[in-house]
C-alpha cells in the first residue's frame, strides 16, 4: 500500500497579519515552484489567489506614517517659515524711511494684521486661514502694495505651498481611508477559502496522480505550515515538548489546554481538523 501524506491542519483565523501573509506568500512561492499544473491548480484559479494575496501585502506593509506625513509636516514648516517672514516685513516696512514703502506697509498691516497668529492654529485650519489671507491680498490695491513692497513673490510661493498641503491632506485621507484594518480582515475572508481550495486540490492531485513535483509541494507546504505554527506558539508564549516539537494549544496530552479560542476556527476539507494525525472523514 503506498503512504499518502496529508496537508497539516492550521488555523488561519489565530494568526496574526504577518504570520497570516507569510503563510500566503510562501504558498504562492511554493506554487510556482511546483507549477500550478502539478498542483492541480487553473490559471484563473492562481491568479485570483495571487491577485489577494498581493493586495494583502500591500496593506499589511503598509506604513501610513512614512512618507506623506513627513511631507506634510515639511510643507507646513515652509508655510510658517513663509508667512513669518512675510509678516515680519509688512510691521517692519511702517518705520522704513522711505515714504512709499511705509504708506504699503501700512496699509497692508490693517489689512493682514487678523492673521498675524495663524501660524499657531491648527494645520488644516490653517488651510482655510491662509486661503483666506490670500484672497483679502488678491485685491488691486493689495497687490500693487505688496509689489511696493517686493513681497509679491512671498504670497505667490505661500499660495503654492498652501495647494501642495491641500492635496497632501487629500492624499493621506484617502490612504488611511484605503489601509484600515476593516480593509484587511475582508481580504481574509476571501482568501480563507481560496486556501482551503487550493490544499485541498493539491492534496487530491497528489493522492490521484502523484508525481516527484507534487509530492515535493506538499512536503514544503507541511514544513511552512509547521514553522508558522511555531512562530504563533512563540508569540503568544506556549511552551514547547521535551523534543523539541511545537505544542499546540490543546495538543500536548500530558498538559491538556485551558486556552478558549478567541473565534471559531473554519474546517478545512481534506485535511486534519481533529489534531490527532487523521485524514478527515467525510
Amino acid at each position: 500500500m503506498r503512504s499518502i501524506t496529508f496537508v497539516q491542519a492550521i488555523g488561519l483565523a489565530k494568526l496574526s497579519g504577518t504570520e497570516y501573509l507569510n503563510l500566503m506568500v510562501r504558498l504562492k512561492k511554493l506554487i510556482e515552484k511546483a507549477t500550478i499544473s502539478e498542483v492541480g491548480l487553473t490559471e484563473a484559479e492562481f491568479e485570483e489567489f495571487t491577485d489577494y494575496v498581493n493586495a494583502l501585502q500591500q496593506r499589511v506593509n503598509h506604513n501610513m506614517s512614512s512618507a506623506l506625513t513627513d511631507s506634510l509636516s515639511q510643507c507646513n514648516k515652509n508655510r510658517n517659515a513663509v508667512l513669518s517672514v512675510l509678516f515680519f516685513n509688512v510691521k517692519n516696512g511702517i518705520e522704513l524711511p522711505i515714504p512709499e514703502q511705509a504708506k504699503a506697509a501700512k496699509e497692508l498691516d490693517q489689512l493682514i494684521s487678523p492673521y498675524y497668529k495663524i501660524t499657531n492654529i491648527p494645520d488644516q485650519q490653517k488651510t482655510i486661514k491662509i486661503n483666506g489671507l490670500l484672497l483679502d491680498l488678491s485685491g488691486e490695491a493689495a497687490q500693487a502694495n505688496l509689489t511696493t513692497m517686493n513681497l509679491l513673490v512671498l504670497t505667490q510661493k505661500l499660495e503654492a505651498l498652501n495647494e501642495e498641503f491641500s492635496e497632501l491632506t487629500d492624499e493621506r485621507t484617502k490612504e488611511v481611508e484605503l489601509y484600515t484594518p476593516e480593509t484587511i480582515i475582508e481580504l481574509r475572508k476571501c482568501i480563507d477559502p481560496l486556501y482551503s481550495a487550493i490544499t485541498a486540490i493539491a492534496q487530491s492531485k497528489n493522492i490521484i496522480e502523484p508525481t516527484d513535483k507534487s509530492k515535493e509541494f506538499i512536503t514544503l507546504l507541511n514544513a511552512t505550515i509547521k514553522e508558522i505554527n511555531k512562530l504563533y506558539n512563540i508569540r503568544t508564549g506556549h511552551q514547547k515538548k521535551e523534543d523539541q516539537e511545537t505544542t499546540i494549544p490543546g495538543s500536548d496530552t500530558d498538559k491538556p489546554s485551558t486556552e478558549e479560542p478567541s473565534e471559531p476556527e473554519t474546517p478545512q476539507p481534506g485535511v486534519d481538523n481533529d489534531g490527532d494525525g487523521s485524514p478527515e472523514v467525510v
